[in-house]
């Protein structure tokens, strides 16, 4: 009974045992209860996104109003949509802002930003003057020009005069007009030049000076009451196009239809102070929206030459091979004797004028 009685106590012994090292077991697997939900946060208010400067700029031009109204402000228009209006233009015609003859000044102080010009309108003083702008029989056509800018290195020259004035940016080639002679008396031969009083700048005057014209220069918007007070019988600009849109046709009623020149040479120019404030987006915006205006120039003038070269507004003249071959020669002997001495640089431009003249004669091409 004894031995029987001792199993039973150490039995119970271990259940008890047992059951003591079962409880943390049987607690850990009790869900416990939930406490008190904690109150949320406030949603952080995200850093309102940084603005970016709206640039306003001064964009002076050589033109008359209407041109502006035409192509220049619609330029400055795509440039503006462009920049999601970070770019803000006002644009100027010529004299409106200040006398053309200021505006390098303006650009090299930084009180203009942006101007169309045409060297001698704004008297730029470089070296190579007689071979900018209107030089004449100096290219046929805005096509042979940018030929020789882009693809001959005629460009590089150019950019490089300009610039060394300094506090001046090159932006953009621009090419315009085919340029002819309008007067208020006809001329139909060469002798009819001697005498003739023509509003003509210093790169286009001298062949006509050699046939004997007087030549001045006044601004553009002098450019129609010169001819209705006498003080100018004949102006040497611009093509039909232009003269029509300004009502010039009013007062020089007739029209040479032999061509002077191809196309005036002009240019954007910058403000270097202004030029190097800009973001690099935004200058490729300006670089690209004056490229593009190129084509929509020639177009604007192309499209007008043969509409407004009519009767209804000029009579019209045409001068014979031989006299206007003349005029010709007399300017062609400048441009060994008297160009290509100016400067190493001016002789590389009188080089790509005439090596690329050569070729196009000898290929009988469009000429």
């Amino acid at each position: 009974m004894r031995r029987k009685d001792l199993f039973k106590v150490m039995l119970g012994v271990s259940l008890v045992v047992l059951l003591m090292a079962s409880i943390p077991l049987v607690s850990s697997c009790t869900t416990p209860t939930p406490g008190p939900t904690p109150t949320p946060g406030p949603t952080p208010t995200p850093e309102p996104a940084q603005e970016k400067p709206v640039y306003n700029l001064r964009f002076a031009t050589v033109f008359a109003p209407a041109q502006v109204t035409d192509f220049v402000r619609p330029m400055l228009d795509d440039m503006e949509r462009a920049s999601a209006g970070r770019l803000s233009f006002s644009a100027y015609s010529s004299g409106e802002l200040m006398p053309d003859t200021e505006l390098i000044p303006a650009l090299q102080a930084g009180t203009v930003d942006f101007a169309w010009t045409c060297v001698p309108c704004v008297d730029a003083p470089l070296r190579i003057l007689p071979l900018c702008c209107l030089t004449p029989f100096a290219w046929n056509s805005g096509l042979e020009l940018r030929t020789m800018w882009y693809e001959r290195g005629m460009g590089d020259l150019y950019i490089a005069e300009w610039e060394e004035l300094g506090g001046i940016k090159y932006v953009s080639l621009v090419v315009t007009d085919p340029i002819h002679l309008i007067s208020t008396k006809p001329v139909e031969k060469y002798e009819d030049l001697a005498g003739l009083k023509i509003n003509a700048d210093a790169t286009i005057a001298p062949p006509l000076v050699d046939a004997g014209a007087s030549t001045v220069f006044l601004p553009p918007e002098e450019f129609y009451l010169s001819a209705q007070t006498g003080v100018v019988e004949g102006l040497a600009w611009m093509g039909a196009t232009e003269a029509v849109t300004n009502s010039l046709h009013e007062v020089y009623t007739h029209f040479l239809t032999n061509q002077l020149n191809g196309n005036a040479m002009m240019e954007v120019l910058a403000s270097e102070k202004t030029w190097s404030s800009l973001p690099e987006d935004l200058k490729a915006i300006i670089e690209l929206g004056c490229k593009a205006q190129q084509e929509r120039t020639i177009v604007y003038y192309y499209n007008g030459e043969p509409k407004y070269r009519q009767a209804e507004y000029f009579n019209l003249h045409t001068m014979s091979e031989e006299d206007w071959g003349k005029l010709k020669a007399s300017q062609m002997k400048r441009w060994d004797n008297e160009f290509a001495a100016i400067s190493p640089r001016a002789a590389e431009i009188v080089r790509i004028w005439k090596d690329y003249a050569a070729e196009v004669e000898a290929a009988k091409w469009w000429r």
